[in-house]
This record gives structure tokens, sequence and C-alpha cells, in this order.
């Protein structure tokens, strides 16, 4: 969308420089809400003021946006640097749904809580569905880790606390073991606490054990920055930025795009096409599926791969397969062998990304 209407045009390389000077400097532009333009007179308009910031300051206030006022006499708009624009959206959480935390897995007591749940799970007649009884594995890890767990960094400040008094009181072979008791235990806390940022940074390329978690924070906070769409242009042109409009625009994005459109196949175009598959090739394409099959499906999805609506991803099933691989092998190969489509298999989530960041419409 071109910054200016009417008058001279302004040659792109006066401002090259300029812009390699933003680039070198590592400064990215504040999102925009409202008219393009801030400045007019006559026939003549055109965007005359940007905010530019750094990474630092971004990470500082991560709802900013720059506001184009409505105006009246002046032929300038007013600018307003919102610190909290997208706060509202961006920072919601009630709507979130319940995910599995990789780092539960690092937590002595985690086989014994899974396997509880899901013997209850199974004694309770949750089911036949498989969904039924990981839903209420997951909840009862959600409870016990509200309940025992808290969070890693609360557990961190207080064994940090009870370091310090064991320092400070007497050197003795008890004293000494019991801080090196506690500094095991922070260890394994600071190595969750990585863990829970690198699940939410999807920064999948790097092995545990460097422990760096101010860069999957800044990760995890720059994925969620980038990802969030706060505006949209609708089919005739207007801007769309409250999160219903958004929403709208999105359902009937969708609605309109996964509508069945059947036709009739061009015969003569079919009796045009070679046979490529033999009989022999037809056959074992044809072939039941078999439970190994399944496993190696399963055991070929990455670890922290964004999960589907069950919310447990597949490390989960991987590192309790022996509990729970029978079952699912099961209902897996009864599914596909009978063609026969369990209720809720197909549900999905659908999330939005834009593309590098700049996406404007749906298309």
């Amino acid at each position: 969308m071109s910054e200016k209407e009417g008058g001279n045009i302004r040659p792109d390389h006066y401002m090259r420089d300029f812009r390699d000077c933003i680039e070198d400097c590592g400064l990215q532009e504040v999102m925009m809400i409202g008219d393009t333009f801030t400045w007019s007179r006559e026939a003549v308009r055109e965007r005359l003021d940007r905010a530019l910031y750094n990474e630092m300051w971004a990470e500082k206030f991560p709802y900013v946006a720059l506001v184009h006022e409505h105006h009246i006499h002046s032929d300038h708009r007013p600018i307003l640097l919102d610190t909290e624009y997208f706060k509202g959206l961006m920072g919601q959480q009630q709507n979130r749904k319940r995910m599995f935390e990789a780092h539960w897995l690092d937590e002595g007591t985690v086989n014994e809580i899974i396997n509880s749940a899901w013997v209850r799970a199974k004694l309770a007649g949750l089911g036949p569905s498989l969904a039924d009884r990981t839903k209420a594995v997951l909840n009862d890890l959600h409870e016990w880790d509200r309940e025992t767990l808290k969070s890693p960094k609360k557990r961190i400040n207080k064994l940090k606390k009870d370091l310090e008094k064991v320092r400070r009181g007497p050197n003795t072979a008890e004293s000494r073991q019991k801080m090196k008791d506690i500094q095991v235990l922070i260890e394994n806390l600071l190595d969750q606490e990585e863990l829970i940022w690198l699940q939410r940074g999807r920064a999948n390329w790097l092995l545990h054990g460097d422990r760096n978690t101010a860069y999957f924070h800044k990760a995890a906070s720059a994925c969620k920055k980038r990802n969030c769409i706060k505006k949209l242009l609708d089919d005739t042109g207007v801007w769309k930025e409250t999160e219903e409009d958004i929403n709208t625009i999105i359902s009937d994005y969708f609605s309109v795009l996964f509508t069945a459109q059947v036709h009739q196949p061009d015969l003569n175009v079919l009796s045009k096409v070679q046979h490529r598959v033999t009989e022999d090739m037809n056959i074992a394409l044809m072939a039941p599926y078999m439970a190994e099959e399944v496993r190696k499906a399963l055991f070929s999805i990455g670890d922290l791969k964004a999960p589907g609506p069950d919310g447990l991803h597949a490390v989960f099933y991987k590192r309790f397969w022996p509990m729970l691989g029978e079952d699912l092998v099961m209902e897996v190969l009864t599914a596909v062998n009978s063609e026969v489509m369990p209720l809720g298999w197909n549900d999905t989530t659908i999330v939005m990304i834009p593309k590098g960041g700049s996406s404007l419409t749906m298309s």
C-alpha cells in the first residue's frame, strides 16, 4: 500500500541510506493502527510519521502500537504511542487450553502420578475412547502441578533461601551434605525452567544441556508477538482491528475454503490417464494397516511439535507407550481398517501465523 497520494513522487533512492541505517541499528517499526496517512493538504496526503524500537525496548513494552488518532481542523493527525494497546489481545489467558508440560517428565514422581491417573480413569469407566482417558490424566497432571509442584521459579527461590540458611549455620559434615543436596535440586529445577521456555520458544534445534533461559524467553516472547494478528483487511478493503471482526473474517474465509464443491469427473480426461499402479502394488496398498506402522508413525513425530486439541505432545505418548500403546494402536487400527472415523478424531486446532509478520489479508 502506497504511503503517499498526490504531489510529486519521491525517488526511492532518496531514503535508501536511511533504510540501511535502520537495518544496521537493528530497529523495527512499531505496528501502526488506524488510517495510513498522517498528514494531508488539499489533493496530497501521505504518511510522515512512524516509530522505531530496538529489541530491548520491545521486551519491556511487548503490547505497543502506534495509534493514528482522529483529527478535525489540523492537517496533521495526532499520534499516540500506546504501550498497552495489544495487552487484551496478546495477554489474554482465559481461553487458553491446558497443555502437557514437558518439564514434568523430569520429576521423580511423574510416572507414579500418570500411572495412577490412568488406572483411575479405567476403573471409572472412562472411554471407550482413548481421548477420554488421556484427558483425565492431563487434568490430574495439572492439579498435581498446581497443588504440589507450584512453578520452578518459586521452588528455586525457596531452595535458595534454604541454602543460604544452611550456609550461615554450623559448618558440619551434615550441613555440607545438605548444601550439596539443595544445590542438586536447584540445578534440576533450572533445567526444568529451561525446558519450559524451550517448549514455548519452539527452539527444537538446541539439545537440552546448554542452559540459556533468557534466550528461550526472548524466543517465546518474540514468537508470540510475531504471530499475533493485530488487524486484517476484509473483502471490501476496510481495516478490521477488533477481535470480534478479525474472528469473523477468519471464520468466513475457512467456511468458504473448506466447503465441498464436488464436480463430476471428466471421463475423456480419465480415459487418457495411463495406469501406473501394478496389481502387486495395489495389493500392497490395499493391505490392512499393522500395529508397527502405527508405532513408527507416532515415533516419527517431533517430541515438542504442536499438539492437537488434546493438549498432549508426542513426547507424552512416546514416554508412556508401555502404558497406553496397546490401547492407542487398537483404536487407530480399528478406525483405519474399518474406514469409520470416531467422533472427535477429525477435530483440529487452526493456528493463524502471519507470513513474514506482515500479512494483511487472509489470502
